[in-house]
């Protein structure tokens, strides 16, 4: 609810419970309160879920790593990655605001979707798909700069592309139907693979 004296995640004044979130919380922004928010270096830096719902016209802002250990979810709102580490364990979703990755590693294990009404900043880093049979459904064509499939079978939604600016890097899985455009370096190791 934002009722803190400043916009530090570990202040509890400004969680509507009082209390810190902790690894087993959820956490929602929403229209309850539309201020600046920063996952600060002494909050502790794990969470279930995190969504920003509709209403929410702030800057959530990464100060120290976060992990999410199950899916990020935004529909409004700005998010920036800054330099830090996002590992997210489940599914990745963004249909509306603004999402600016990390220039540091983004992880993400579990399904990718962009869709209409939703802005996709790649900025400097690498985004890595980590685990798991999942989907990939942007909106046309997803740039990246750094690109690395991890993990798993990788299914791009018939149509889509992806386009890694910087380096692609195929190290496990393997990836189905789509199209994976590389305008730069590609290493691939020998315990990928392929796909078609």
């Amino acid at each position: 609810d934002g009722t803190g004296l400043t916009n530090n995640w570990s202040e509890a004044a400004n969680w509507d419970t009082g209390v810190v979130p902790g690894a087993a919380d959820t956490v929602t922004f929403n229209a309850t309160s539309i201020k600046d928010s920063i996952v600060d270096p002494a909050f502790g830096g794990t969470i279930t879920n995190l969504n920003i719902n509709s209403g929410y016209t702030g800057v959530i802002t990464l100060g120290r790593s976060l992990t999410i250990a199950g899916a990020f979810s935004q529909s409004a709102g700005a998010f920036q990655g800054s330099n830090y580490t996002l590992d997210i364990n489940g599914a990745f979703t963004v249909s509306g605001g603004v999402f600016t990755a990390p220039t540091a590693t983004m992880f993400v294990g579990g399904n990718w979707t962009h869709t209409l009404g939703g802005t996709f900043n790649a900025n400097a880093g690498t985004v890595v798909f980590d685990s798991g049979t999942d989907t990939i459904d942007v909106l046309g064509a997803e740039t990246f700069n750094n690109l690395t499939f991890a993990n798993g079978t990788k299914t791009i939604a018939l149509g889509d592309a992806l386009i890694a600016e910087g380096t692609l890097t195929l190290t496990d899985g393997s990836i189905n139907t789509g199209t994976v455009n590389a305008r730069g370096n590609i290493i691939q190791a020998s315990t990928f693979d392929g796909g078609s």
